[in-house]
């Protein structure tokens, strides 16, 4: 299966975030979070969003806010929509680096007022 992560024909398919989400359920194992990176860097603009939300969402349940940190300010430096995408998942689920991190809480916090706002559920 992984070789299909680096082919583009099916980079860009929704179904890889299942494959995904099993090797990330492996973790404590094999320290895949981690491991995957690089991978992750080097391919996010062309995965499925599903793909990325999928990495973003697992980091900030079950990551350390010392061990996303730099993964976060990596992702919002590089500042595409994927990269926003994985930060914003990493945050949403991490309170604590939203703690240490003001600056990064308050993005995330203008972010979820300005879904609010989009679908009408603020007013």
């Amino acid at each position: 299966m992984r070789l299909l992560w680096h082919d583009p024909r099916f980079q860009g398919l929704e179904n890889i975030k299942h494959w995904l989400r099993d090797v990330l359920a492996l973790d404590e194992v094999n320290g895949s979070w981690l491991a995957l990176q690089g991978e992750i860097e080097t391919l996010m603009e062309t995965l499925h969003p599903e793909t990325c939300r999928t990495y973003g969402e697992y980091g900030g349940m079950f990551k350390s806010a010392q061990t996303l940190e730099p993964f976060v300010a990596r992702m919002l430096e590089r500042d595409t929509e994927a990269s926003r995408s994985m930060a914003w998942d990493c945050l949403y689920w991490n309170k604590e680096l939203c703690r240490l991190r003001p600056d990064w809480d308050e993005w995330l916090k203008e972010g979820i007022r300005n879904l609010h706002n989009k679908y009408g559920e603020n007013k």
